[in-house]
């Protein structure tokens, strides 16, 4: 695993890392908003084989504290992710995010890192999470953060 397509460096503990016989993996203690690249290889009577295809993973961007919170609008804040093409936000007045804001479920904000999240309701509390998109897919949710308006 490595932070490197061309695996020029490895994550610490994960250059030829012996995982056993298994066909997955869980891998912790990743940094957030990273892209990462992993390959494997078997091993068996006959020695190792070659490496398998490489495939990139995305972690899961990181959601920061709201800024310029106001009546009925605030901006909501994430950290970005190396190679994302997109960002798909959600907000919710449950933190469950059963319901969602109209026009916030599943919002591509494009590119950017905040979004001004608008036509809210006055001393309420919301609720917004924040998924990175690239070439690979769409990560899962990032943490939630909350936010009163005014």
């Amino acid at each position: 695993m490595s932070t490197s397509s061309t695996f020029s460096s490895f994550v610490t503990g994960f250059q030829s890392r012996n995982v056993g016989n298994v066909t997955s993996f869980s891998v912790t203690g990743l940094t957030a908003s990273t892209t990462y690249y992993y390959r494997v290889r078997a091993l068996g009577g006959g020695g190792t084989s070659t490496n398998s295809n490489v495939i990139k993973v995305a972690t899961v961007p990181l959601a920061k504290a709201a800024t310029n919170v106001k009546t009925t609008s605030f901006t909501a804040n994430w950290s970005g992710v190396t190679g994302a093409t997109s960002y798909q936000l959600d907000v919710s007045t449950s933190n469950t995010f059963s319901s969602f804001v109209t026009g916030f479920q599943n919002r591509n904000v494009g590119t950017v890192t905040s979004f001004n999240v608008t036509g809210l309701t006055t001393k309420t509390t919301y609720f917004y999470r924040v998924r990175a998109n690239d070439s690979g897919g769409t990560s899962v949710n990032s943490n939630v953060i909350s936010v009163k308006t005014l």
